[in-house]
């Protein structure tokens, strides 16, 4: 027989205004130097968030094509040491989306995630009327990041595939 499966659950937030702006670190433009930390990001993010596993090839592919578009960013904390990396696409008429939201598995739990996303948004508004972004309704601990920088719920979405049995 045939069945649906949700494969993703995911909220689809929207700041029109950012709210947390204490930030210390920066943010820079990743260039092909970053491609090692970006490729590391994209399996790990791949793994974690996706449940995908991609072979060498696609991820290393993935990693120059994220580059070259020039919309990964990665953030530098205080010691200068990258610690996360946030994707911006310009898909919208007057506004911006992020992905590929990830923090290093040694550097959690230490707001850098935080900090890179209000920066990021900051900049983008001044350019846009909004930022959207998905999270994952799985991951309590980003919803409750985003919702402190300004983010707000704007609708639901779900990956379904058909699966047979």
């Amino acid at each position: 027989y045939l069945a649906m499966e949700v494969v993703h659950s995911m909220d689809i937030m929207k700041l029109t205004n950012v709210l947390f702006t204490k930030t210390t670190g920066t943010i820079k433009l990743a260039t092909m130097e970053n491609l090692e930390f970006i490729k590391k990001v994209y399996l790990q993010f791949s793994k974690e968030a996706l449940n995908e596993h991609l072979s060498d090839e696609e991820i290393n592919n993935t990693a120059i094509n994220k580059i070259n578009s020039q919309g990964v960013y990665l953030y530098y904390n205080q010691e200068d040491e990258i610690t996360s990396c946030v994707n911006v696409s310009k898909v919208l008429p007057n506004g911006y989306t992020l992905n590929l939201v990830y923090t290093d598995l040694s550097m959690r739990n230490k707001g850098y995630a935080k900090n890179m996303i209000s920066l990021i948004c900051q900049e983008l508004l001044k350019s846009a009327d909004y930022v959207t972004l998905f999270v994952d309704k799985q991951n309590p601990i980003s919803n409750r990041v985003y919702l402190d920088i300004g983010f707000n719920y704007l609708t639901e979405n779900y990956d379904c595939r058909l699966i047979t049995k």
